[in-house]
């Protein structure tokens, strides 16, 4: 198991930055966004365990490392895309309270 998360680290990285390059220019890497990776670095590491321990009877011996690969990359890239647009949604919405309250002040 520990193998295959080291082969799948460099994707992983690359993946980490894309999201880094992507984030809104105004807001920095936040709490959240560590908190995503966490979440998601340990949902990947338990679907690769899970599919190391199923027993694949008729399969290869390669496809476990395959199928660990694929759900891994679907874990990371819809993660990503969750919080990036979590991250840009929100933003907007603090804005526009603050617009709101400011209007209603004056």
């Amino acid at each position: 198991m520990t193998s295959t998360l080291l082969l799948l680290m460099p994707v992983a990285a690359v993946l980490v930055w894309i999201y880094r390059y992507l984030l809104p220019e105004e807001s920095g890497w936040t709490r959240f966004d560590l908190v995503l990776f966490v979440a998601l670095t340990v949902l990947a590491t338990c679907w690769v365990a899970w599919v190391m321990g199923t027993p694949l009877d008729g399969a290869g011996p390669l496809w476990p490392y395959v199928l660990s690969a694929i759900g891994v990359y679907c874990i990371l890239v819809l993660g990503m895309a969750a919080g990036l647009a979590w991250r840009r949604r929100t933003p907007a919405a603090t804005q526009s309270r603050a617009v709101a309250s400011a209007e209603q002040q004056t």
